[in-house]
């Protein structure tokens, strides 16, 4: 999975997270291969997890990971919803 597929998924699931009350809520890909789960554990912190649908059954890509990531040159940790908007339809071009 490359980088610009990482990107649309990350994507995908940040404007997931802002249209939900956090139960555990999932979306699925037009085309099945790509699933996205997101929920809220015992502390309140919001959790998703990845999965990619090999053909046979769908396999973690990114098990139980936090909302916020930690990277080399970057911290995007201490995110938080701001405000909740209407659904709006993406299409890619």
């Amino acid at each position: 999975m490359n980088i610009k597929t990482m990107a649309k998924i990350i994507l995908l699931v940040w404007s997931f997270l802002s249209s939900l009350s956090l139960n555990a809520q999932e979306i699925v890909s037009p085309n099945k291969k790509i699933k996205a789960a997101v929920s809220e554990n015992a502390a309140d912190q919001i959790l998703f997890n990845i999965m990619y649908n090999n053909g046979a059954k769908y396999v973690e890509v990114l098990p139980n990971s936090h909302s916020g990531k930690i990277l080399k040159d970057q911290q995007f940790a201490d995110i938080s919803l701001v405000k909740i908007s209407g659904a709006k339809q993406i299409h890619d071009k």
